[in-house]
């Protein structure tokens, strides 16, 4: 783990910005609007239940855009909109009258929806197979800066009398954010790391399937020049078989990646039939 501590620091800094927004709208905007805005707790837990049921209709729309342009212009945007938008969020929210305050719950819904919707498949992505669980285990930002959101906050408030103080916690918030997408890699339409081979197309699987057949007729004309000529399998013919499969596989070796972004590792099987059966060639 020691060699992932900056993707660590990323996973951090993103599911601060989340769990912030999170707590903020599902935990302590309720006690906001009864305590010092002095409404009815059932004003006020509807005013939530309208916000969450936005984010349920909205969440799958972003989580698709995402994979289209991105997570970090998804991550980015939201962020310095969180920035923009919090103090008038929380303004349209003190405001008499029934709209106002139903817009600026749907205005911080709808940035915490824009988090959401793209952290399951970012955050993993963020770390290698090896490592992956441990690393989001070892997370601990939910606890320290989620959780604690609505304590600090009230605290906040109390302590100033500015009924503003969870805008700017908010915006406190954005900024880390938007500086954690500075460092954030773009996992969309990407393999994950250590991730076994995938396919886009059935053209491509059949390449894939060719290259694996020509390895591997390479690799037994190679145990038979060497094996069947009653020689030893020593050291150096092991080298020079490995030579041989290298030229055949285009100077790569066994194992060749593509120059192109996304492109699938392809490896050399124990038998044509076992790699042209494996299912993660089906995946297209």
């Amino acid at each position: 783990m020691t060699r992932h501590w900056p993707a660590l620091l990323v996973c951090m800094g993103l599911v601060l910005l989340y769990n912030v927004t999170n707590y903020m709208v599902t935990g302590y905007l309720p006690t906001y609007q009864s305590e010092p805005l002095h409404r009815s707790s059932g004003s006020a837990d509807l005013l939530v239940l309208i916000g969450m049921v936005w984010i349920v209709v909205l969440i799958t729309f972003v989580g698709r855009l995402s994979d289209r342009i991105g997570r970090r212009p998804v991550y980015g945007i939201s962020a310095a909109a969180m920035i923009l938008l919090a103090v008038p969020s929380f303004q349209l929210i003190r405001m008499h009258g029934t709209w106002p305050p139903v817009l600026g719950v749907l205005l911080l819904a709808t940035l915490l929806a824009c988090f959401a919707a793209p952290s399951a498949a970012t955050l993993p992505a963020l770390f290698p197979t090896a490592v992956r669980y441990a690393a989001m285990g070892l997370n601990i930002a939910v606890a320290a800066f989620g959780g604690t959101t609505p304590l600090v906050t009230a605290a906040l408030v109390n302590a100033t009398g500015d009924d503003l103080m969870p805008a700017y916690y908010l915006m406190l918030a954005g900024a880390i954010g938007l500086l954690t997408v500075r460092f954030l890699p773009e996992s969309a339409q990407v393999p994950l790391a250590g991730s076994r081979p995938m396919v886009g197309s059935r053209a491509e699987q059949r390449r894939m399937i060719s290259t694996s057949k020509e390895l591997y007729a390479a690799c037994l004309r190679d145990r038979a020049a060497v094996g069947g000529t009653g020689r030893p399998w020593d050291g150096r013919s092991r080298t020079r078989a490995r030579r041989r499969r290298r030229r055949a596989a285009g100077g790569r070796g066994q194992v060749t990646r593509s120059r192109r972004v996304g492109e699938p590792t392809v490896w050399l099987p124990s038998s044509p039939s076992a790699r042209v059966s494996d299912p993660s060639l089906d995946r297209v």
